[in-house]
């Protein structure tokens, strides 16, 4: 028998030690408790004590036995009592007892337990003999002394811990116990405090958030976060930046032509068999097999692509290509598809690094055969890696009339398919998207010029792709939203009808109706004017609304604001961060952006849409980056080449590289209480470099003032929430609100 066999059966473990003639005065016996909950000792017995034992600890659970028949007697078990324990329920005062029945019954933390459970937590333990009776009563006080040490154990278990056993764990931790709860004030618009001391259950989750150690992975902030908020979930992106390389020479041109001349040497692939390509590539030192098979992969392009005169591509480029040549040979297709455009000195950044080429897209028919090809069914060829990725093109059929072939670039593995202006199809296997920095070739020592980058939207290079993607957004879902017609001006047009704004008084029924869909006109409109027209002009478009509801709205009439609002709604929800009205005499005007405008800033989203960091990685020369955002400036230091490098990202519905979102389910809302919970463990547990980003969580998911329904959080308010967290100092005390 182990060492505490018996647990808290102090007088069972006395009796097993006795010796031979004194056990003879210390009988025990062992009685289960029967389903109906009725004990009944039906044989005869010398002066016997009948105690209940307790067969499994409780924990922090207090169980209650209520005794009725020959006893009447209540019995309570406290928490953390050991298993062993037993209470005496009934001595007989006769020295030979008649058989007698008792009838049990029990509650757990307050809950009936059914009587055919009774036998899962207790026993009747029968002592007789005087000695036996004499050994119960020395015994006792042991079990609770055990009982008492498990409570002072448990007591540093957060888990189970309860009064000034958590002030003590919340002092070593830093985390004092709040005296106060936040509450919102309609009238002041403000957050304020009520007296209260926070009671153990709260106190104990809010510690919860700093004990045990947890590292930032994203299970364990999960895990965390669902301590609190079962419904909490974590997103991030998985979309790469954009990419865009220009090569700048810093004083005469010949470095970077020396570079562009070297890098077609030694590295770009020459998919043509012309003298030339055949050249370059027999005057590289390669092992035999690298050499075997960057010929096959060159004659696979050949086969499969029809190339124009010097045409090369960047490896990881020719490799992608070479994957779409084989998917072609694997479906039976054999006539070459035209590559209009590789590398090109003066191609700009898109083209003269190699990173990407152009091609031109198919007739409708031809592209058509060439879907119903990879539809049909085949037998599969010796190639695996291409029927696997066929298999991949298949799972999701592209749809007909797809001339620029889509379904065969993304099996390919190449990240970026972007229609030109020319009507060309850009693909690369960097993804560069639309991304293109506008700079020259040359630039003179001590000399600056200004550099941009610009996300190109699809066919238009004038307009932003993530503004060309939001106003398509908008007007393909524009009648399902409910919301009235718009057109979209050219820059020309846009320019001209904004000059005729007008200023719009704060306290006037134009500005009233506007506010009530939520915007602001200027209330002068001269500056307005004068900055729109500075912005870039890809960055903004400008919406002519309808005339009916133009007039309505010039006319304060309270009919106007609800298909403003429907329009504003959905100006949103496709991806446009800001919106500036403009009245004028004839018409009201939505300025649309995707980045910050005047008066208004970035009114609609939580950030412009578009974001660019600048890098210059100097080839020999140097040249200095001063400025931020799209345009920058870039002055040169000492001669040669530095190559100017812009890291882009468009934002969509998905959180940015490097930042995590903690979102809820639509509808969910959080009582102020539980807000700064979840603030102050995320606060605890984001990892080193990574942006936490909760504005939809302020904007959508907190209810101030108790009405079921989530209120934006205002601006000044963003980021109010009391930190649980205080110096370690026993006695701190904490902050006002």
């Amino acid at each position: 028998m182990p060492a505490d066999g018996f647990g808290g059966g102090s007088a069972r473990a006395m009796v097993a030690h006795l010796t031979a003639p004194l056990a003879a005065g210390a009988e025990q016996r062992v009685l289960p408790i029967p389903a109906n909950g009725q004990l009944a000792i039906n044989f005869p017995t010398r002066r016997p004590l009948l105690m209940l034992q307790l067969r499994a600890p409780l924990d922090a659970r207090v169980l209650r036995v209520t005794a009725s028949g020959a006893a009447t007697a209540m019995l309570t078990f406290d928490a953390w009592t050991d298993a062993g324990t037993a209470l005496p329920l009934h001595r007989p005062a006769a020295e030979n007892a008649a058989p007698f029945t008792i009838t049990l019954a029990a509650t757990l933390d307050g809950t009936a337990l059914p009587t055919a459970q009774l036998a899962t937590w207790l026993e009747a333990l029968l002592c007789q003999g005087e000695l036996g009776r004499l050994v119960a009563l020395l015994g006792a006080e042991k079990a609770r002394i055990r009982r008492e040490s498990r409570r002072l154990l448990a007591m540093r278990r957060l888990g189970v811990a309860a009064d000034d056993a958590l002030d003590r764990l919340g002092a070593d931790l830093g985390v004092p116990r709040l005296h106060s709860t936040p509450a919102w004030d309609a009238a002041r618009r403000e957050i304020i405090s009520i007296n209260g001391t926070e009671g153990d259950a709260a106190y104990r989750r809010r510690l919860g958030i700093y004990r045990p150690f947890i590292a930032p992975t994203r299970a364990a902030t999960t895990a965390l976060l669902r301590q609190g908020i079962a419904d909490a979930a974590l997103s991030e992106s998985r979309d790469a930046l954009a990419l865009a390389v220009k090569f700048i020479a810093i004083g005469p041109a010949a470095a970077r032509n020396d570079m562009l001349a070297r890098l077609r040497a030694d590295w770009l692939v020459h998919p043509l068999a012309d003298a030339t390509a055949n050249a370059t590539h027999a005057a590289r030192y390669l092992p035999a097999p690298r050499r075997v098979a960057s010929d096959a992969m060159r004659g696979r392009l050949r086969a499969a692509f029809a190339f124009s005169a010097g045409a090369a591509l960047a490896p990881g480029l020719a490799a992608a290509m070479d994957r779409a040549a084989r998917i072609l040979v694997a479906i039976g297709h054999a006539t070459p598809i035209s590559i209009t455009r590789t590398q090109d000195n003066a191609g700009g950044s898109r083209f003269e690094s190699a990173l990407g080429l152009a091609m031109q897209p198919l007739a409708v028919a031809d592209a058509d055969t060439l879907r119903g090809k990879l539809l049909a069914a085949r037998t599969p060829g010796p190639d695996r890696e291409a029927e696997a990725l066929i298999a991949s093109a298949r799972a999701t059929p592209p749809p007909t009339g797809d001339v620029t072939l889509d379904w065969l670039w993304q099996a390919a593995g190449l990240r970026t398919r972007h229609r030109l202006s020319t009507g060309a199809l850009y693909l690369s296997d960097m993804p560069v998207r639309g991304l293109v920095v506008d700079a020259p070739d040359t630039l003179a020592g001590g000399a600056s010029i200004e550099c941009r980058a610009v996300f190109e939207a699809a066919g238009d290079p004038t307009m932003n792709a993530a503004l060309g993607d939001a106003l398509a957004r908008a007007a393909a879902n524009r009648v399902a939203a409910g919301a009235p017609a718009f057109t979209v001006l050219d820059a020309a047009t846009a320019t001209a009808r904004r000059a005729a704004a007008v200023d719009v008084p704060r306290a006037g029924g134009v500005a009233n109706t506007l506010a009530a869909a939520g915007i602001t006109a200027p209330e002068v409109a001269a500056p307005a004017i004068t900055a729109t027209a500075a912005l870039p002009a890809e960055l903004h478009r400008t919406l002519a609304l309808d005339a009916a509801l133009s007039a309505q709205i010039r006319a304060a009439a309270p009919g106007a604001i609800a298909p403003l609002s429907a329009l504003v709604g959905l100006l949103r929800a496709s991806g446009v961060t800001s919106v500036l009205p403009m009245v004028t005499p004839a018409e009201v005007l939505l300025v649309t952006g995707v980045t910050p405008l005047p008066v208004v800033g970035v009114n609609l989203g939580e950030r412009r849409a578009t974001g660019i960091r600048w890098a210059v990685i100097p080839l020999g020369g140097t040249a200095v980056i001063n400025g931020l955002g799209a345009r920058v400036t870039l002055a040169g230091r000492t001669p040669g080449l530095v190559a100017l490098v812009a890291l882009g990202h468009m934002r969509g519905d998905a959180p940015d590289p490097y930042e995590i979102r903690c979102e809820l389910p639509a509808g969910r809302v959080l009582d102020l209480a539980q807000y700064e919970w979840l603030m102050n463990a995320l606060e605890r547990c984001f990892p080193m470099g990574i942006e936490v980003n909760t504005w939809r969580l302020r904007q959508q998911h907190v209810d101030l003032d108790g009405n079921g329904a989530a209120d934006p959080l205002p601006p000044r308010l963003a980021r109010h929430y009391r930190r649980f967290r205080m110096p370690r100092l026993r006695g701190f005390e904490e902050p006002d609100q």
